[in-house]
């Protein structure tokens, strides 16, 4: 089935002519901003709104979709209007967010995810003595002595 509107011509002289016109379909639009590139350290999840990065011209709902470039490197779903990543591990990943309109229209856009490798654990250094403390007393400890990183050790 097309998908036409019939028009009816008026031409002085002769009698009507209907004659039909296709509808122009409104595309998608990507919002007034793109989507952010990401900094991610491996191991953290962020989540974010892309509903303000995409516009539907008639104001129909959208449905996101979402892929990652390498799934070692980033994953990403999406539910509702919230597109959420997760750092997996060290590396870059192209993130794809695609809406999707009901009439089937799409538009996307894309944005860099850099994962940084994890944080090095902090590794105990020595032992806190004992200190004994009477109940209203204020007692205040460095503990940065007895702790340090493995790049600190090496």
């Amino acid at each position: 089935m097309t998908n036409t509107s019939t028009a009816t011509c008026l031409v002085p002289g002769l009698s009507p002519s209907p004659f039909s016109l296709p509808r122009v379909q409104a595309h998608l639009r990507i919002g007034k901003h793109s989507l952010p590139d990401l900094d991610l350290t491996a191991g953290h999840i962020i989540t974010f709104d892309v509903s303000s990065y995409f516009r539907d011209p008639d104001g129909e709902p959208l449905r996101f979709e979402t892929s990652s470039s390498d799934a070692a490197v980033a994953t990403a779903s999406a539910s509702g209007h919230s597109v959420t990543v997760r750092a997996v591990a060290q590396g870059r990943a192209l993130l794809t967010v695609t809406a999707r309109d009901p009439g089937g229209l799409t538009a996307t856009q894309t944005a860099d995810v850099d994962v940084a490798g994890k944080p090095a654990e902090p590794v105990a250094v020595g032992t806190i003595r004992d200190h004994h403390v009477k109940e209203g007393d204020v007692f205040t400890l460095d503990v940065s002595p007895y702790s340090t990183t493995p790049a600190e050790t090496s």
